[in-house]
C-alpha cells in the first residue's frame, strides 16, 4: 500500500470531506454540540455520538477554524462541552502545517490521514510531542506519500493512515486512533517528556496498535 498521493486540489479535498460527512451521518444521529479547544476558543458544530462507545466526532464542511474545517475526536462520556483528544482538521488548501489531510492509495482508495508532525499536550505551555515520538509510536500506520506544492514540485513525506473513506468500520477506526493518541499523550505526561523514557514506552507499546492490511 506504499506510494500514496496527498490530495492538494480544492475540489478533491472538498469531495473527500463530503464523504466523511456522509459516512458519519449514515452511522447515527448528529446533533449540535459545544466544543472547547486548548487555545481557549470554542464553537458549536455538528457532532456524531457513537452509542457503542464514548467516541464523539465533531465535524463540519462549513465551520472554519484557524486550521481549516474541523474533524475533532473526543473520548469523553456524553457531556455538555467536549474537548478533543486529537484534531484531524482539514485545511482549505494544501498546507503542511495543518495535521489533517486526505491521501489516495495505489488502489484509488481515499484515506483520512494525520501528518504526525505535531500533537499538543499542554497548549498554554506550548508542550508538544516530538515528531520522532509520534512517528515511532505509529510506525505500523505510517506510509510514504507524495505531495505536490504550489510550484508543482513534488515532495515525499510520511503520514499516519487513520481510516479509509470507502468502507467500514469508520467509527471504530477513529476511536482506535483517538485512543492510541490519548495513551501516547498520557505517557508523555507521566514521563514528563523524557526522551529516554518515552523511547522505552514506545518500544513496549507500538506493536499493540496492530497494522493496516
Amino acid at each position: 500500500m506504499e506510494g500514496m498521493r496527498i490530495l492538494t486540489d480544492a475540489p478533491g479535498m472538498e469531495r473527500a470531506l463530503k464523504s466523511v460527512e456522509k459516512i458519519l451521518r449514515s452511522c447515527g444521529p448528529v446533533q449540535e454540540r459545544h466544543w472547547s479547544f486548548p487555545d481557549g476558543s470554542s464553537a458549536y458544530f455538528p457532532t456524531w455520538l457513537w452509542t457503542g462507545g464514548n467516541l464523539a466526532v465533531g465535524f463540519s464542511t462549513e465551520h472554519l477554524m484557524k486550521s481549516g474545517r474541523p474533524i475533532v475526536l473526543s473520548l469523553e462520556k456524553p457531556t455538555s462541552t467536549y474537548s478533543p483528544n486529537v484534531e484531524v482538521n482539514i485545511p482549505l488548501e494544501a498546507n503542511t502545517a495543518v495535521q489533517g489531510c486526505f491521501a489516495i492509495d495505489k488502489d484509488g482508495v481515499a484515506w483520512l490521514c494525520h501528518r504526525g508532525s505535531r500533537l499538543t499536550v499542554q497548549a498554554f505551555h506550548r508542550k508538544r510531542l516530538k515528531k520522532w515520538m509520534i512517528h515511532d509510536y505509529f510506525r505500523k500506520w505510517l506510509y510514504t506519500a507524495v505531495e505536490c506544492n504550489g510550484a508543482n514540485r513534488e515532495t515525499v513525506c510520511r503520514v499516519i493512515r487513520v481510516t479509509p473513506l470507502s468502507k467500514p468500520p469508520f467509527h471504530q477506526n477513529l476511536e482506535r486512533f483517538a485512543s492510541s493518541v490519548k495513551k501516547l499523550k498520557n505517557a508523555w505526561i507521566t514521563y514528563e517528556g523524557s526522551d529516554e523514557k518515552m523511547s522505552e514506552f514506545i518500544s513496549r507499546n507500538y506493536a499493540r496498535l496492530g497494522s493496516w492490511k
